[in-house]
């Protein structure tokens, strides 16, 4: 089974996560999508909505769009979570499965300043999504670290292998939404709400505003 692993807050779940998760699923032969909402994210000071929240948003979001599983392996708000600890945990699970970590084109380039970056690198397969304005260059990428990565161009996805066998996916999203959850949930606590039902699947637009979600 090939799965994608995708972390963040997802607060609140909009279309540019649906639209990325859906294209990589198809794209890249996914069989499932395993979400790990991060309620307590080391390199955020923020607070967020609880996780009971934030997966009850996701449920709504997908529907059945495609095979998805919510992990709360970081749904604790008291703890300091990091990926490599989790991927750790996954794996356990999964031992037997062709894991895909799914990490921004903004996480990526500063993904070095991580938590032992290149001990994920050696357990699961990277897929950096890319859109604007993060924009990686692969071909300086490729250069840098030829001694490293053998690399293979399909259509306008990069992938490149290393010597564990491990590989890094740069995937050219055909469908790219500008849109961050901060710049929903400020239009939210505005009251800006016709502005920011636009980003957000209908469903979940109804759940925050039953649920006096993001109002001041």
């Amino acid at each position: 089974m090939r799965i994608g692993i995708i972390g963040g807050k997802f607060d609140p779940m909009h279309i540019g996560h649906l639209s990325m998760m859906s294209e990589l699923q198809k794209g890249l032969n996914m069989d499932k999508i395993l979400l790990v909402p991060n309620s307590n994210p080391h390199y955020r000071e923020s607070k967020q909505i609880s996780f009971r929240y934030v997966s009850a948003m996701i449920k709504i979001a997908i529907n059945d769009s495609f095979n998805y599983e919510i992990s709360d392996l970081e749904s604790n708000p008291e703890e300091i979570h990091f990926s490599f600890n989790t991927i750790k945990e996954i794996k356990k699970k999964y031992k037997d499965e062709k894991l895909f970590f799914i990490i921004g084109s903004d996480q990526f380039l500063n993904f070095e300043t991580w938590h032992k970056p290149d001990e994920i690198k050696s357990l699961v397969n990277l897929v950096v999504p890319i859109r604007p304005p993060y924009i990686v260059n692969t071909q300086k990428w490729i250069l840098e670290n030829r001694k490293s990565y053998q690399s293979k161009v399909y259509k306008k996805t990069v992938f490149l292998k290393n010597f564990s066998e491990k590989m890094i996916i740069f995937y050219d999203l055909e469908k790219k939404i500008e849109i961050s959850s901060f710049e929903i949930k400020k239009l939210l606590v505005e009251k800006k709400y016709s502005e920011a039902k636009q980003f957000l699947p209908q469903g979940v637009f109804e759940y925050i505003l039953d649920n006096n979600l993001y109002i001041l």
